[in-house]
């Protein structure tokens, strides 16, 4: 939006939101690096809380099916990989077609991205970030 990428996360507890943290990308950051930072803050959320039952639910089908690839050695699916392992619960991560209506998580989530690329500082500053052949 605006030339500018945002990203978030949103968790619930009994349908209700208990936390939300949103961030802006540096201004050459691709869609795909927030998403994937969004699922990365969102297991580290559910590891430093001692969720014992994380679901993750993402509209970024590349990522997730990129995490899903054994044979991905892509440095930050790497890491989202050594952060499930290492988180002592259950984490499942599920995919739900962008823009499909009717999924709250999901309508907040949109938002909070959105309004994260107001934002005049920038959360994450991204070395350089184009758009590289992803293994999966």
């Amino acid at each position: 939006m605006n030339g500018q990428v945002g990203g978030a996360f949103v968790t619930f507890t009994n349908r209700t939101e208990t936390f939300n943290k949103s961030f802006r990308l540096s201004d050459n950051a691709i869609v795909y690096s927030a998403e994937l930072i969004a699922i990365k803050l969102a297991i580290m959320y559910a590891t430093e809380h001692h969720l014992p039952v994380a679901n993750i639910i993402s509209d970024s089908r590349s990522v997730l099916l990129a995490v899903e690839n054994p044979n991905n050695c892509d440095y930050d699916i790497m890491e989202i990989k050594r952060l499930l392992a290492n988180h002592d619960g259950i984490i499942r991560l599920f995919w739900i077609k962008a823009h499909a209506g009717g999924f709250r998580a999901m309508k907040e989530q949109t938002e909070y991205a959105k309004q994260a690329t107001t934002k005049d500082a920038i959360d994450i500053q991204l070395a350089f970030d184009i758009p590289l052949s992803r293994n999966y």
